[in-house]
């Protein structure tokens, strides 16, 4: 059951209320073990003989849809296309699946599909079903929300728009904290190493951005969910909300609650709406809640599983300027040997280009270390 199904898309939405309305009404639903349990529990739900609710089901069966010459595989379904179908749909699917056969021309219509940056395939589970300790399975009722992270806004000059994409998507149980979510949100960002390390490139890499600035924040309708996990952490929306309390500004008031303390059920949200995560001082990505549903026996079962990646954006890697081969691993400014500034190098053509044979630098120039989203795991 979704919440959309009765609610006004602009509604805030209770997820707790969600669950209480609904969660407890379905509740016998999940504890059906068999076919015949299953025609027993609706019977019952519905108010309908058995006889009925098994006719129904037969009749409703996605089984019907179907003309029993069906391909099995998704490849075979999309590729052999029957020659008696005169449907201008079809007739241009197959020839699209002709024309693609050409790599040069697959290539580039990878690169400017709709949908080219999305990995749409679900991971595998971890344990089947039968495998999972009862400590760590999923307890009902319980909600499922499916939440979409877009990548970093940067705050351009000059720039007028920016196109949003989204970079992860996962679903979260209404039971787990969002500190939860935080964990499995990947970003550059985060792996950046401060410092130039043009003097001793070698020297070993202590500490990622996200080692040093540990902070962040969600703000979702009206209230900050500060990360106050670590003992250092720092109330990124503190200067907002002071700033905010000015009146001729008429914002506010905004809440200030503790992140790791905040579960998502404890959330009330409007779906499809955007609301904002903030990492790295001013890192922002935005996030949208799409889908509330309640929790089934389909989904994963194991609670380790969640937050679940299930969308990912395909990394493109940048490519060093010198060889155009390898995967850049620097980023070079003021460089002599560069064709550009500033200019992007892999290590073995950084070394040989700005180092003599003792490894003592050659020129004056800096240069970072450099993780693009390729690396992002």
């Amino acid at each position: 059951m979704e919440a959309s199904a009765s609610s006004n898309v602009h509604d805030v939405l209770s997820v707790r209320g969600f669950l209480t309305q609904f969660g407890e009404t379905t509740l016998s639903d999940f504890q059906i073990n068999s076919k015949d349990e299953e025609l027993q529990a609706f019977s019952k739900y519905m108010d309908i003989p058995v006889e009925d609710v098994a006719e129904l089901a037969n009749v409703c069966s996605p089984e019907t849809l179907k003309c029993g010459h069906e391909p099995i595989d998704r490849y075979t379904l999309l590729t052999r296309v029957p020659d008696d179908i005169e449907l201008t749909s079809v007739r241009l699917q197959k020839r699209e699946a002709e024309r693609r056969k050409d790599t040069v021309y697959r290539n580039f219509a990878q690169r400017k599909m709709k949908y080219k940056n999305f990995d749409g395939r679900l991971l595998p589970e971890a344990n089947v079903d039968n495998q999972i300790p009862d400590e760590v399975r999923v307890t009902y009722p319980d909600v499922i929300l499916l939440v979409y992270v877009h990548k970093p806004y940067y705050h351009t000059q000059g720039v007028t728009r920016q196109i949003l994409k989204i970079d992860h998507g996962f679903l979260v149980l209404g039971s787990q904290k969002l500190s939860d979510l935080r964990d499995r949100i990947r970003c550059v960002n985060d792996l950046a190493v401060p410092g130039d390390h043009s003097e001793n490139p070698d020297s070993p890499v202590q500490y990622y951005a996200k080692d040093i600035f540990k902070s962040g924040f969600f703000f979702i309708e009206d209230t900050f969910y500060n990360d106050f996990r670590e003992p250092d952490s720092v109330d990124y929306s503190h200067c907002i909300r002071e700033w905010a309390k000015d009146p001729a500004r008429k914002l506010g008031p905004y809440q200030n609650k503790v992140m790791e303390e905040t579960s998502f059920v404890d959330l009330n949200i409007k779906l499809g709406h955007p609301y904002v995560y903030q990492h790295q001082g001013d890192c922002e990505h935005l996030i949208v809640f799409s889908d509330l549903r309640l929790l089934d026996r389909d989904d994963c079962q194991d609670v380790r599983e969640y937050p679940k990646l299930i969308k990912r954006m395909l990394r493109r890697r940048t490519e060093c300027r010198s060889c155009l081969t390898h995967s850049a691993r620097w980023l070079v400014y003021n460089s002599e040997m560069a064709p550009e500034n500033p200019c992007y190098f892999c290590d073995p053509c950084f070394k040989a280009l700005h180092y003599d044979k003792n490894m003592a630098k050659i020129g004056t120039f800096e240069a970072f270390k450099y993780f693009d989203s390729h690396a992002i795991v």
